[in-house]
């Protein structure tokens, strides 16, 4: 297993869009990426916190994002009309609600955010939806988000229709979150086939079946979902619902774990600490719970990762005694870090339709400021 770090793997994964192509600018890049990131159905705090920490290591880069955004804003010619312009305003609204390269700004993030809605760009209308839905930048207020969130959804955008659905069902209309989410899901899209699934397999909104909630979950897999892998493969592991594949539920939590998917990691370091389908390797399990501990989702489960990290070191210090090696090998050390270590998974190549994941997880990035335990 590689000893590349989570923010390596980030760097890798920003370069390649951060360098212009032919046809685009560095901002629209930019645009695709982030745009992508949520058609993944990555939770927005996920993103910003990688750009967060891509942006230690490429300070220069992402200084002349912000400064291309800014002369480009400043000399467009077609201002509040043109498409671009708008998906640009939009990217500016997101630079200041989460501070990228600059000061975090809620007033000026819903200013540029709702120049953007103005001009019915689905993303400026979908960050709006989320303002008005959680009273970020203006009044809480359940009728406009879901106002803004139609007008996206309207325009095929996924990451609206979900919210749609999580806002149905939290006013207790589970039968319409139902339908909207089904519709969604029958029409292919990878991420609609996983939250169905689990709906499916948790009875909500709908009677439980767990054959129903598998069959989702196959057809996610097949389509390259990520999450779906994770959890299909934790199934196979286990044998819960299906008949136990020690050794297909490693494959495919191997392939969800380069999606930094930190539950693919926990059962990956599961299975060395105990030898379930593959020798006994305690070193690996600590490297895998570490990487879980990095990209954990909330303290409730860093402090789980963190237990299992101590756990395996008692045993791996029981089995050498003494072992000067142990203490001195340089990835098990502590990783200080002065920003929030939190970070979403990677994108995945396939269609953008079936480009999406599970999680919608409520998560304040800033909150992920704990040291990865030694």
């Amino acid at each position: 297993m590689s000893r590349e770090t989570i923010s390596e793997k980030r760097q890798v994964q920003f370069i390649k869009w951060t360098k212009p192509a032919a046809h685009q600018t560095l901002p629209q890049q930019v645009i695709t990426f982030l745009r992508n990131e949520l058609i993944l159905g990555k939770h927005v705090d996920h993103i910003s916190a990688s750009l967060l920490i891509w942006m230690k290591t490429n300070k220069h880069e992402i200084n002349e994002i912000v400064k291309l955004i800014d002369k480009y804003t400043v000399n467009s010619a077609k201002k509040d009309s043109d498409e671009q312009d708008a998906s640009i305003r939009w990217l500016l609204g997101f630079i200041y609600q989460y501070g990228v390269g600059t000061d975090e700004d809620e007033i000026d993030a819903y200013d540029y955010y709702k120049e953007s809605g103005n001009t019915y760009n689905y993303l400026g209308l979908y960050s709006l939806g989320r303002c008005y839905q959680t009273g970020y930048g203006a009044i809480k207020e359940t009728d406009m988000a879901e106002r803004f969130y139609r007008g996206s959804a309207a325009q095929g955008f996924t990451p609206a229709i979900y919210n749609l659905v999580d806002m149905y069902a939290s006013e207790g209309d589970g039968e319409q979150a139902f339908m909207l989410l089904k519709q969604t899901a029958d029409q292919g899209d990878s991420t609609a086939l996983c939250k169905l699934s689990s709906w499916y397999s948790r009875r909500k909104g709908v009677a439980k079946s767990e054959a129903q909630a598998i069959n989702c979950l196959v057809k996610a897999v097949d389509l390259g979902n990520p999450i779906a892998m994770c959890e299909f493969g934790v199934r196979l592991l286990y044998g819960q619902g299906v008949a136990s594949d020690e050794r297909r539920a490693i494959s495919l939590l191997r392939l969800a774990s380069v999606f930094e998917i930190d539950t693919a990691y926990e059962n990956l370091g599961n299975c060395y600490e105990r030898g379930i389908g593959t020798d006994v390797d305690l070193r690996e399990a600590i490297e895998y719970y570490r990487l879980a501990f990095r990209t954990a989702r909330n303290d409730t489960d860093k402090t789980r990762y963190s237990t299992a990290i101590a756990s395996v070191k008692a045993k791996l210090r029981v089995r050498t005694p003494g072992n000067k090696e142990f203490q001195s090998i340089e990835w098990m050390q502590p990783v200080h870090t002065s920003q929030s270590t939190l970070v979403s998974l990677e994108t995945i190549p396939f269609s953008l339709s079936n480009r999406l994941n599970l999680q919608h997880a409520n998560i304040n990035a800033t909150s992920f400021t704990n040291t990865i335990p030694d």
